[in-house]
């Protein structure tokens, strides 16, 4: 959630009313802070139990990585070991069952006849461009009350080589998919949405975290800063975001979960989180020794979360 020293505070109330989002917060337990080093995040507004549930919310958009798009469901996001069918209309999306491609209608009807346009002109733009693509035009779609507005964008200091990328995609956007766009839509906004969703998405990882699934853009949950020491761990089921307490917090700490895998060294992990343009200064990174007591699933390498009757639940599985 990194922001310029110019961006003013958010309230939880105020981010609540921008994002336009249903998500249910332990409204006690959180609190937003801004620094100029670490923008806007969480902290804990008062001491926060272990296991504790802080945030429960839905993503704002989300795409299945193109390279998987027959194999994974656009709506629960379960990897199937055969293949999916494929939407007649776009042939990009594709359900596991009929129940998930109705819960999914209202979104993917809303880029679809975009996407079938965009592929009857068989226009090129490589795997992780269409990525992109997509997830800029399933924000669009929301216009002048799209909650990324609130988000951090850099596009000042983007590369030359970035920019013809972002150049591509809002030309594609623009000669393809006008018919989905707002009327006042410009290649700046394209530039503007790119730029938070770089910032601030959300990779959907298979259990162990071996394989990308898809990528997610998660308005409120961008607000958690990183450390490769977390308190806090995220849970996903399909488009549904938590996020729990790992130990407990005391009041004024930042809340913080870790963008990459844990259980890389420090090397590896610095390597990682230049993508995001910040060096971490957790516990871990800037001690003399790299330790990590986190507790974490064997099986899948995700944060053990405690239940509440003295056992733990996979943040990557959910199992006891």
């Amino acid at each position: 959630a990194t922001c310029t020293p110019s961006l003013p505070a958010l309230t939880l109330a105020e981010l609540t009313s921008a994002t336009g989002m249903n998500f249910d917060v332990v409204s006690s337990a959180l609190s937003l802070a801004c620094t100029s080093n670490a923008g806007r995040f969480f902290v804990a507004a008062k001491p926060i139990a272990a296991g504790e549930l802080i945030l429960d919310t839905t993503v704002h958009a989300t795409v299945v990585c193109e390279c998987l798009a027959s194999n994974v469901c656009a709506f629960c996001m379960k990897r199937s070991r055969g293949q999916l069918q494929l939407c007649s209309s776009c042939g990009y999306v594709a359900f596991c069952s009929e129940r998930c491609k109705d819960m999914c209608a209202g979104i993917h009807d809303l880029e679809c006849a975009a996407l079938a346009n965009l592929r009857k002109q068989n226009t090129k733009l490589g795997p992780d461009a269409l990525t992109w693509l997509r997830l800029v035009l399933q924000d669009a779609v929301h216009g002048a009350s799209s909650p990324t507005k609130i988000l951090c964008s850099s596009v000042d200091s983007v590369s030359k080589t970035k920019r013809k990328t972002w150049q591509r995609i809002a030309a594609a956007l623009l000669n393809f998919c006008g018919d989905a766009l707002p009327s006042d839509w410009s290649t700046q906004r394209t530039f503007e949405i790119m730029s938070a969703c770089e910032n601030n998405c959300f990779g959907v990882w298979q259990e162990g975290k071996k394989l990308e699934l898809a990528r997610s853009l998660c308005v409120p949950a961008s607000f958690f800063n990183h450390s490769c020491f977390p308190n806090v761990a995220r849970v996903c089921s399909g488009r549904s975001f938590k996020f729990y307490a790992i130990r407990d917090v005391p009041q004024g700490e930042s809340l913080c979960f870790s963008y990459i895998d844990p259980t890389m060294c420090k090397s590896e992990r610095r390597l990682h989180l230049s993508t995001w343009g910040f060096k971490c200064e957790c516990p871990r990174c800037e001690g003399p020794e790299d330790l990590f007591s986190t507790k974490l699933c064997t099986k899948h390498l995700g944060y053990l979360i405690p239940d509440g009757s003295g056992g733990f639940f996979c943040s990557t599985c959910c199992s006891t």
